[in-house]
């Protein structure tokens, strides 16, 4: 939370005075304390005097971590949980951060919950100096011309990256320089040039709390994109075109609404493009799930996204309406892939929580085909990447 000052004070001052105190409630379920560290866990129903992110109401389940420092409790990390019931883990060691902004030595011989080394100090978290979210100085000149690109991914806290990505499909990792530090490679994946055989995808196939296969009208509209008997490539392009066309893009206007939500208003951001497509997938038997992470809008700026994923000929390929990519470009940082089985919301939530203010992206290198493509120094990309941030905060709960 120390990292996160500046991310949670824009967005309370957006925030404030969209929850009705009056009808909202909070229920305290759990404490514990040891070795110097605490948690509180409570759970929360917040009733908005307006729609916010499309809704009326929230329920929430959340544990607040808290260590003893020099200076007294301070809250330092905020964990956000599945159900009333999900355990919750005391933390030990040092927070991140805590060392440099207390001014209190790295205890020595304590190894921190990130993968600090024992008797290395805390890793100072400088939100001021660098932004919510990762820019790279150096970047191709154009967005989407590159069909592979080598980037380093570090955390700034000094945590280890396993524990919040694996490289999935078309993410190479090219040199391990830390547990913080990675050298990766993207390319373009596309559908493979002939049929393979197809794995059971039961999982990427089925109706869930977000991707409601049993919608009339998202049966009877997957049905009129491609012609009965057409292949996952073309349903794929169908989906992605018929998305992309009428999907009325507001940016911060929802968090994963359920496709039947998404495919009556036909309104939201990437997240509601992502489960629109996985859904419309999934209604004519194309295996589909939802992509996590940072995508680049240009000018070395990457910002947190979502996008969908089909599986074509063997090969899983991205299909994101939202910033008009099929194949999904290679200027992303994909983090996570889930099938929509999990509360959507609280993964992203938690993936962002880890991530704001601690994830850096630099560009290296970016080819097209096996010619060198010119990377651009960029001044000021910082500033534009905190303006998208304010855009976001401003589209939240904004009334239709």
């Amino acid at each position: 939370m120390l990292r996160m000052f500046d991310f949670i004070a824009m967005a309370q001052a957006k925030m404030a005075g969209f929850v009705d105190t009056a009808r909202s409630r909070e229920d305290t379920l759990e404490q514990k304390q040891g070795g110097g560290w605490a948690y509180v866990k409570s759970a929360s129903h917040m009733v908005f005097k307006r729609p916010l992110m499309g809704q009326d109401s929230m329920n929430s389940v959340q544990a607040a971590h808290l260590y003893l420092s020099g200076r007294g409790w301070l809250i330092a990390e905020m964990e956000e949980l599945e159900r009333r019931d999900s355990p919750v883990r005391l933390r030990t060691g040092i927070p991140e951060g805590a060392a440099s902004a207390s001014g209190e030595a790295a205890a020595a011989g304590t190894a921190t919950g990130s993968g600090s080394r024992k008797g290395a100090s805390v890793p100072r978290s400088d939100s001021s100096a660098r932004g919510l979210f990762p820019v790279s100085p150096m970047a191709p000149e154009r967005v989407g011309e590159a069909d592979r690109l080598r980037y380093r991914l570090s955390l700034r806290n000094g945590g280890s990256l396993a524990l919040v990505f694996r490289p999935g499909a078309g993410q190479a990792l090219v040199k391990t320089e830390s547990p913080s530090r990675w050298i990766l490679e993207n390319r373009i994946v596309g559908p493979g040039a002939r049929p393979v055989p197809q794995p059971k995808d039961d999982a990427y196939l089925a109706a869930n709390a977000f991707l409601i296969l049993s919608d009339t009208l998202l049966r009877a509209t997957a049905a009129s994109l491609a012609p009965p008997g057409a292949d996952p490539q073309a349903i794929a392009a169908g989906v992605y075109a018929w998305v992309r066309d009428h999907l009325e893009f507001r940016l911060g206007a929802a968090l994963f609404g359920t496709s039947s939500e998404v495919l009556r208003s036909l309104k939201g951001d990437c997240s509601e493009a992502a489960v629109l497509t996985a859904a419309l997938l999934r209604a004519r038997g194309v295996p589909a799930r939802i992509a996590l992470g940072f995508a680049s809008v240009g000018r070395g700026v990457f910002i947190g996204h979502a996008w969908c994923e089909a599986r074509l000929n063997g090969s899983w390929v991205g299909v994101d309406a939202a910033l008009r990519e099929f194949p999904a470009g290679v200027e992303r940082v994909k983090l996570a892939e889930l099938d929509g089985a999990v509360d959507l919301r609280i993964s992203a939530t938690n993936l962002m929580m880890r991530l704001i203010s601690n994830l850096d992206v630099e560009i290296l290198a970016a080819w097209k085909g096996d010619r060198s493509l010119r990377l651009r120094r960029y001044q000021g990309n910082a500033g534009e990447a905190e303006a998208y941030f304010k855009e976001i905060l401003n589209g939240v709960g904004k009334p239709e």
